[in-house]
């Protein structure tokens, strides 16, 4: 049955290393992957095991970077992943206060005003956290591409703090820096000049 990823793990401790996705399946034998895994992370072939599926649902989860503990048998195999770490982490909500997330460029070279109103979730994605205080920390993507990182101090599971934009476009907010919280959706701003009908 066709291979679709194969995940790295350290066989000492069976913690995360990487993995290889591809849907039209993979090529090579264990001992390629395992060079492979040495000469990207150092070591040797024999300190790294690797673990191959063809289900669908863990192929999703390795392709969008989900964390897991590998669990290594006897022999020094994976026998099994463990996405608990990731199915127990804190659900970060992004929105903001302005209605379809636009705000207008104005004459004078300012924005209209805009918050992002930031809510933490439990892991089941319906139930407010008010206990979480703590840096957060997004990847913000501007219109011109480049990634910048922004902290944010969340008290009591949330927050409200201006955003200001440079550019006009649309910025995104696709990822976060994992301490223990992840996404639950992307936000995306849109930046936009109004035009003045004479």
């Amino acid at each position: 049955m066709m291979t679709l990823a194969i995940a790295f793990a350290k066989k000492s401790d069976g913690s995360k290393v990487g993995y290889v996705h591809s849907i039209d399946g993979l090529h090579g034998d264990d001992a390629f992957y395992l060079q492979a895994a040495a000469d990207n992370f150092g070591g040797a072939p024999s300190d790294y095991a690797i673990y191959r599926t063809n289900d669908t649902v863990i192929s999703e989860r390795l392709r969008v970077d989900d964390d897991f503990i590998a669990i290594i048998d006897g022999q020094g195999n994976i026998s099994s992943l463990d996405f608990s770490i990731e199915d127990n982490r804190l659900l970060v909500e992004l929105s903001t206060d302005k209605a379809g997330d636009k705000i207008r460029a104005l004459p004078d070279g300012t924005y209209d005003p805009i918050n992002i109103i930031v809510q933490l979730y439990e892991p089941d994605g319906e139930t407010l956290n008010t206990t979480y205080n703590g840096i957060i920390e997004v990847i913000v993507i501007n219109p011109n591409k480049q990634k910048r990182y922004v902290e944010a101090a969340v008290t009591n599971g949330t927050l409200t703090t201006p955003f200001v934009p440079r550019h006009l476009g649309i910025y995104e907010i696709k990822e976060i820096v994992k301490n223990g919280t992840k996404l639950k959706a992307p936000l995306s701003i849109k930046v936009y000049h109004e035009a003045v009908s004479v």
